[in-house]
């Protein structure tokens, strides 16, 4: 292992075993995901590990040391030569999701990435592991063949190709009687034979002598992540044990001895609350970005009747007593006396976040910090997030003003407008009450707001990943961009739902039992 990295890191599985049982092989292994989950779950590590992106691979070889790494597309592996002659315990496989997701929305479809899953079969026809596990979306469940999309008017085929239209980029309509070869022809499923593919791939790994199924909504949150990931779980099992899908440890509204869920909170660095969304020498936030973040201001700011407070931040309350060093804010008011002396005052700024997701136009969305992470996803559209701060004062008059007219053109009846225009002019009382958050009773007006995208470590912890994961840099020591780990965690599989399942249908333990008999 590199130096570098083995003294850097302090994340590392520890196993004691022989490498003489059977072991897990980990395909379209990416940063570590599903490796880290199946580690956690069955106590024993990963042996072979592949995936074609050498920066995912360097991620996963930083992490997991101990085992093989393939920097290799899938198909092009042998695995009976990967395996050096082992039995396979455990075989996963996660792949590529965006061209089934629903996030692809109206992208054309390519044949080739539907169609990975193809190599579980292969996978499972030369070495037939006794458990194999596939996460993907669920909409996978729709896997059937392609056909070309037509333009509704003229019912010619449209192609891959792009022409201009009044300053507008759109894909070109096949002229009559022109022949558009597959390869330009813009995909989309043919919905007459929806889930057709999904059914084959069942019915192959049944006649290879699998048991089969799956669960279509396992919630990352569920299982202790604090995100809200939701993937589709096959499992399949030749070992002749039942397939066993785990009990939930978290809900969204626990009952019995299940826990709520873990909220983003415990995920965000609040020492960087970001930078006003006014005046940014970049230039102002587009028009839909604004009316979303005037909308979450009013619903988890203004109407909230328990704001969150930032912990690096929480007021106090101040009691003019020489004695009296005050109280934390969620504490019972201390007693009021009539006295001078008596008066309770709030003291330092209040600080009341929010997350907003920067997605598809359709799927905007706002929610408290109190909430786990929606999905993260590795694209730039859906993989967004914000943490958005509405910063509070007594007699910052100048800012309530700007804020009132923002939230006023942004949320209220008016029509919504750049804020590099000349803002309305508020001269009543109710009219600022629009930017008044009533905290002990006593009103504080919104001054500024600040917006800051999510940091990659901070979305790693949403997805399930310790802190002490290598994110920054891979085994050969070289950083890792920004963009790059934005990317391994959003096509990373979350570990905890990983290990739950893992952990429920372990088959070394089967093994241990079938040999102490």
């Amino acid at each position: 292992m590199n130096t570098f990295v083995d003294a850097a890191r302090s994340f590392r599985t520890q196993f004691d075993l022989n490498f003489s049982e059977k072991i897990i092989v980990d395909f379209f292994a990416g940063g570590g995901g599903a490796s880290t989950g199946l580690e956690m779950g069955l106590n024993r590590p990963v042996y072979v590990a592949v995936n074609h992106n050498p920066k995912a691979i360097s991620m996963h070889e930083a992490n997991h040391p101990h085992a093989k790494h393939y920097v290799q597309d899938v198909f092009a592996v042998d695995p009976i030569d990967i395996c050096d002659g082992h039995q396979v315990g455990w075989f996963h496989a996660s792949p590529d999701c965006t061209h089934h997701s629903q996030a692809a929305g109206g992208q054309p479809r390519k044949k080739e990435i539907r169609d990975l899953s193809w190599v579980v079969l292969k996978f499972a026809g030369k070495v037939k592991p006794d458990v194999i596990s596939l996460e993907n979306v669920k909409q996978i469940l729709g896997w059937g063949p392609l056909i070309a999309k037509r333009d509704k008017a003229t019912g010619r085929v449209i192609t891959l190709d792009k022409i201009n239209i009044n300053g507008k980029k759109v894909n070109r309509i096949a002229e009559p009687g022109e022949r558009v070869h597959r390869h330009n022809q813009f995909l989309v499923p043919n919905p007459k034979k929806k889930g057709k593919t999904w059914k084959h791939f069942v019915r192959s790994l049944e006649q290879l002598g699998y048991e089969v199924e799956w669960q279509k909504n396992i919630i990352a949150a569920d299982f202790g992540a604090p995100t809200k990931r939701e993937r589709l779980f096959l499992v399949a099992r030749c070992d002749g044990q039942p397939i066993v899908w785990p009990e939930k440890y978290f809900s969204k509204k626990p009952k019995g001895n299940l826990k709520k869920w873990r909220s983003t909170v415990e995920c965000v660095d609040f020492s960087d609350l970001g930078n006003s969304i006014f005046d940014r020498p970049q230039g102002p936030l587009a028009d839909a970005t604004l009316k979303r973040i005037a909308k979450g201001i009013q619903k988890y700011v203004i109407e909230t009747k328990e704001p969150f407070f930032v912990n690096s931040a929480t007021p106090f309350i101040g009691r003019d007593f020489r004695t009296s060093f005050g109280h934390d804010i969620r504490e019972p008011l201390a007693t009021t006396t009539a006295g001078y002396g008596g008066h309770s005052s709030l003291i330092s700024p209040i600080l009341v976040p929010f997350i907003t997701e920067f997605a598809n136009a359709s799927q905007q969305r706002n929610w408290s910090i109190d909430e786990p992470l929606s999905t993260i996803c590795a694209q730039v559209k859906g993989g967004h997030h914000g943490l958005v701060t509405a910063k509070l004062s007594k007699d910052n008059y100048k800012g309530a003003l700007r804020v009132a007219a923002f939230l006023i053109n942004y949320y209220g009846n008016g029509d919504a407008r750049s804020i590099t225009e000349p803002m309305d002019t508020i001269t009543t009382k109710d009219r600022l009450a629009l930017v008044t958050v009533w905290i002990k009773g006593e009103p504080w007006a919104i001054v500024d707001i600040c917006i800051r995208m999510l940091k990659p470590r901070e979305l790693f912890r949403a997805q399930g990943f310790p802190d002490s994961y290598v994110i920054e840099y891979g085994s050969d020591g070289k950083p890792l961009s920004k963009k790059d780990q934005v990317f391994m965690v959003g096509n990373s599989v979350s570990p905890y739902p990983m290990a739950a399942i893992a952990r429920a249908n372990n088959p070394f333990i089967t093994q241990q039992i079938k040999g102490a008999a």
